[in-house]
């Protein structure tokens, strides 16, 4: 994970959005903290919460409950390593906005990029996408493979292929193609949804970006049927010359 982060190291910024799936209390739509400050083993980070207000006044983004936020895993993970890259001073100015996201409609993806757009728009505004790949295995009930997968390959292998037809789809930069990726494989990717709301937003204000892949693993190099594993990518995202 931290390949992702290593083009910051050398920006210059005033905030970070952070987008990523809620794993363990499902609900309609976005929420927003109602914290402050965010505490990590090296520092504390300031949230964003004049953006946090504005967000919430629209009557789309409620508050987080606070024993959820400090269970959530998928907005934590990222705080370390942007507190490791940008360093201390710089974090000292830097404000974080983290975007909690559940179950949303294709109507839905777009009306939160809307909403979302203007605040992650900026020379000085970063978006991290939180997001596990493929949860492939008994213990998540998935077992969809490609369905061209050759005779005698290993099922990571197969696996790879699942994921990085993904990525690839992602990579075209419309959502559409994303969605129809996700219909027909059913991958389980779980920040699937703040990644669709992202493309959406790119669309919106007109980026073409470029989404370059770094790196992909597993948590187990070798499957078996009987086993479980999750896949981890890291992707570089990046406005294109022409891009607004």
């Amino acid at each position: 994970m931290a390949n992702a982060f290593k083009p910051l190291g050398a920006a210059s910024v005033d905030r970070i959005v952070i987008m990523g799936p809620s794993h363990h209390v499902s609900f309609e739509g976005c929420a927003v903290t109602s914290a402050s400050v965010f505490e990590t083993p090296l520092g504390s980070l300031q949230v964003d919460t004049e953006t946090v207000k504005q967000l919430h006044s629209t009557g789309k983004f409620p508050y987080f409950p606070l024993h959820c936020d400090e269970a959530e895993h998928s907005i934590e993970m990222h705080l370390p390593m942007l507190q490791t890259v940008l360093g201390e001073e710089a974090c000292k100015l830097l404000k974080v906005l983290s975007i909690v996201v559940s179950k949303l409609t294709t109507e839905m993806e777009k009306e939160y990029a809307k909403l979302l757009a203007e605040f992650c728009d900026g020379e000085r505004v970063r978006v991290c996408l939180s997001s596990d790949f493929c949860h492939w295995g008994p213990r998540f009930q998935y077992f969809n493979l490609p369905a061209d997968a050759q005779p005698g390959q290993m099922l990571s292998e197969q696996i790879e292929r699942l994921d990085r037809a993904g990525m690839q789809a992602i990579a075209t930069g419309d959502p559409m193609v994303f969605r129809e990726y996700l219909k027909l494989t059913k991958n389980t990717i779980c920040g699937q949804k703040p990644i669709l709301i992202f493309m959406e937003m790119s669309q919106l204000l007109g980026w073409g970006c470029t989404y370059e892949l770094v790196s992909y693993d597993r948590s187990g190099k070798h499957v078996d049927p009987e086993d479980s594993t999750v896949s981890y990518v890291a992707c570089h995202i990046r406005k294109s010359k022409a891009a607004k």
